[in-house]
């Protein structure tokens, strides 16, 4: 009866909250649906021949580990390139500076 008292408390509620709830959890469920979809695809491309990307400790991973592994390496390449652009934003400004000081 869990679920059947939690849709008679949505029922009592406004209709903007309604919809919001009802976006919300149709939202979660294909997000849900959608990674475990990928994580079926990626898990079975790498069951297939190997290609010289794929390394040998890579073939013993399960789909959830590999997504992992993905997004890890997506964190790390997005983060290594933030850092390069703040280094070189704080160069320009460093050189805009030095340049100020010698005009005066």
């Amino acid at each position: 009866m869990l679920i059947a008292d939690f849709i008679e408390k949505v029922r009592n509620r406004p209709e903007i909250e309604r919809r919001r709830i009802l976006v919300g959890t149709t939202f979660s469920i294909t997000a849900l649906v959608f990674f475990f979809w990928l994580s079926v695809m990626l898990y079975g491309a790498g069951s297939g021949p190997t290609t010289a990307s794929v390394s040998d400790s890579n073939k013993d991973k399960g789909p959830i580990s590999e997504i992992a592994d993905i997004i890890g390496n997506f964190v790390g390449t997005a983060g290594q390139k933030i850092s390069n652009f703040k280094n070189s934003m704080n160069l320009s400004s460093e050189d805009g500076s030095k340049i100020e000081e010698k005009s005066n």
